[in-house]
């Protein structure tokens, strides 16, 4: 299991804390993808429930045939794992999923909608106990702060993007209750 420690740290055990944020990085993310197509919403998901990508699989039952997770099918998916979750609308959740909207001409109006979800990404959300926010991202296999996602992955991903303006938002997020992984 590989994880990331937020800290403080504490003096009674080193390097943990009873107020620390463990992180879950999926370690299976190449195989699933490369067995099922896993990307951004499934890995996003695995990674806040705390479970290998190949554990979230059967929580979206028709990612063969549609190999996209909007905010029905992610919510969906919360509710087959039996995971407390409550609806943010555009706000950062301490611990939770969100729906990241890529900026650019798509977002006109005028433009059918469907033209925005096809620029759209799902991330894992955190907030550390200092109070920074923390992104899971499939692209960088890891969770990153604000600033090094914006740094890091943010450019790669808006750079292969006809007309985008490297700028996004949070389209849809939600909370999620911290608690065991699934059976």
């Amino acid at each position: 299991m590989e994880q990331l420690l937020l800290l403080p740290p504490s003096p009674f055990t080193p390097g943990v804390s009873h107020d620390s944020t463990i992180l879950y990085c999926p370690s299976d993310v190449e195989a699933a993808y490369q067995e099922w197509g896993a990307n951004c919403g499934p890995a996003a998901l695995a990674a806040v429930l705390g479970v290998p990508l190949a554990r979230v699989r059967r929580l979206f039952p028709e990612f063969a045939r549609k190999p996209w997770v909007n905010p029905s099918t992610m919510w969906t998916a919360l509710s087959l794992a039996r995971r407390p979750a409550r609806k943010l609308g555009q706000q950062w959740p301490a611990y939770g999923l969100c729906h990241i909207q890529w900026e650019g001409p798509w977002l006109s109006p005028g433009v059918p909608i469907g033209a925005a979800y096809r620029h759209t990404h799902w991330i894992g959300a955190a907030t550390s106990p200092a109070g920074r926010p923390m992104i899971y991202d499939i692209n960088a296999d890891a969770w990153l702060t604000m600033a090094s996602w914006e740094q890091e992955v943010v450019s790669l991903i808006t750079e292969m993007m006809p007309r985008a303006t490297g700028g996004w938002h949070i389209r849809w997020s939600c909370a999620v209750e911290e608690k065991e992984p699934l059976p």
